[in-house]
Formats: C-alpha cells, sequence, structure tokens
C-alpha cells in the first residue's frame, strides 16, 4: 500500500513553491492561446469608458433637390409655386453641412444635436408666363435668381444600448426644428419667404456593426411625425454609409434621403374658404445627398 506521507508531499511541496514566489512574480503562467483569447473578447465586450465622453461629427453635402411645392403669402393673391415649372430652378447642384455634437454623461444615456443645412442657387432664369406671386407680391415673368435654403436641427436624448468595438446602438427622442426659405430677385423685384415649424416628439437611432478593423457599416434616421400646431407637418431623414475608424477618428462616407412637408389639416383638405387676411404657409421637399465626413470621440 502506498504511503500517506508519499500521496500528499508533491501536493506540499507545490503549495511551498506558490508561496515562497515573490510578490510581483508571476507564479502561474497561462497558456498563450488562452491569453490570445482572452484579450480578443476584452476588446469585443462592453466598454467602461472615464465619462462624460464627447462625440463631434462634421459632414460636407452634395446632391439633387427633387420635387418642390411652396405657398407662402396672403389668401389675395397667393398661389402654389411647383418650384423646378415655375422658377426653371435646376435641380442640382445643392451643397450643404451636417454638424452632430453629442455627449454621453451616463453609462446608458447621452444627449446630443445635430444642425443640417442646405443650399441651391440657381442661376438667371425667366420665370413663369404668368408670373409667381410670394409674401403678397406678384414678380413678373422676367429673368430672376432664385435661392432655397433648407435647415433641418433636432436636439436629443438617446438610450445607449451597446458600445463597444464591434457594435454602437443607441435610440431617442427629442425636439425638431425645420425651415425652408425661398428667395426671389430681379433687377426690379424681389420677394423673400419661409415657412418653419418645430415638431415634437422625434424619434431617431444610430447603428454601427465593424466588419474589419478600418471598416464598419452604419445606418442612422431621424423622424418627426408630429407637429402640435400644424398637422400633418413631418420631416424624415435617413442615411446610411461606411466608416472607417483610426482610433478615435473616424472617416466616412454615406448617401442621404430626407422629406419634409410643413402643411395644415385646413389647407390640404378644404372646408369654409379662408378670410381674405389668412396667411398660406405650405412647403414640401425631397432632397438626395452624397455625404463626406469626419468623426472624433474622446
Amino acid at each position: 500500500m502506498t504511503s500517506p506521507r508519499l500521496v500528499f508531499l508533491p501536493l506540499l511541496l507545490s503549495c511551498s513553491a506558490l508561496a515562497g514566489a515573490d510578490e510581483g512574480e508571476q507564479a502561474f503562467t497561462a497558456p498563450e492561446a488562452l491569453t490570445e483569447f482572452t484579450t480578443r473578447d476584452e476588446e469585443l465586450g462592453e466598454e467602461n469608458p472615464s465619462l462624460p465622453r464627447i462625440r463631434l461629427e462634421i459632414w460636407l453635402r452634395g446632391g439633387g433637390l427633387g420635387s418642390t411645392r411652396v405657398k407662402k403669402g396672403p389668401q389675395y393673391n397667393a398661389h402654389m409655386i411647383q418650384l423646378h415649372r415655375d422658377t426653371h430652378v435646376p435641380r442640382i447642384p445643392v451643397f450643404g453641412f451636417r454638424a452632430v455634437a453629442e455627449i454621453r454623461f451616463h453609462e446608458d444615456w447621452s444627449l446630443g444635436a445635430h444642425l443640417t443645412a442646405a443650399l441651391l442657387k440657381g442661376p438667371k432664369r425667366t420665370l413663369h408666363y404668368r408670373g409667381v406671386s410670394l409674401q403678397g407680391r406678384t414678380l413678373a415673368p422676367q429673368r430672376s435668381r432664385t435661392s432655397v435654403e433648407m435647415t433641418f436641427a433636432q436636439a436629443f436624448v438617446r438610450r445607449v444600448f451597446r458600445d463597444n468595438a464591434r457594435i454602437r446602438l443607441s435610440f431617442g427622442a427629442g425636439v425638431s426644428w425645420i425651415s425652408f426659405r425661398l428667395r426671389i430677385r430681379n433687377r426690379d423685384q424681389r420677394s423673400d419667404g419661409r415657412i418653419q415649424d418645430v415638431l415634437a416628439p422625434s424619434i431617431g437611432y444610430f447603428f454601427s456593426f465593424r466588419l474589419f478593423e478600418h471598416l464598419a457599416v452604419w445606418v442612422e434616421s431621424t423622424n418627426a411625425l408630429i407637429s402640435p400646431m400644424r398637422f400633418p407637418s413631418y420631416a424624415t431623414e435617413a442615411r446610411a454609409g461606411l466608416r472607417f475608424p483610426f482610433g478615435a477618428f473616424e472617416f466616412a462616407a454615406g448617401v442621404g434621403v430626407s422629406s419634409a412637408q410643413l402643411e395644415d389639416v385646413r389647407e390640404l383638405w378644404g372646408g369654409e374658404k379662408p378670410p381674405a387676411t389668412y396667411r398660406w404657409r405650405r412647403a414640401s421637399w425631397t432632397l438626395v445627398t452624397l455625404e463626406l465626413g469626419m468623426s472624433v470621440r474622446f
């Protein structure tokens, strides 16, 4: 029979070796394969960054303006302007920018805002042979310059569901402001009309998935579907593309589609004829853009 001393002797020697190891010396070395697996898992696991954490983005945009309709002015002379037909302004090129600022102040929550603007300036073109009525003025069918400005801004709070090296996903709500401005001028006359509205609540999300070390796909959307004062006004924006992360910086490219309608139910489906003092404020448009941007997170 084997002696009990011989059975426990190797165990006692191992414990003595561990106890005798220097404080700064590693007493047990994990296999390299296990270490590599653990490191990769940590890289793809949830981040625990020092908060607050800030994200800043700037984008340059270029594209074309789709079907656009405007009616702005008093009842006695306002009529619907179909932009491309009546002012002969071209659909392209539209240039603009987008700026984003977001601060993650809590492990699960962030606050932010974005401002998107676009401008279309047309060359001198002869207006519709019947003239164009805007802001109470009827502009004669002369050679005129027409410009269009579109602005979409939102302040939001979002719930951060994932934010790691592989996946970024957040969803939230906020308040949006939308504006459409039409300016027409010639040697004798000029007119300037702006239509704007506040929409709340507006909902939005951001999703990014990293395919490779320096390549990710992303999609982002904002939907402002309710206007408390001018139902059924709405504004939507959808964007998607590729991101190229390099540490704290990301370079990105994408395509965006946005549309808006600023109207009132009384203007859409009629009813009693409005009084002569009534002022029309209607605009609807669609915009398609290609975008290049840069983002930094710190």
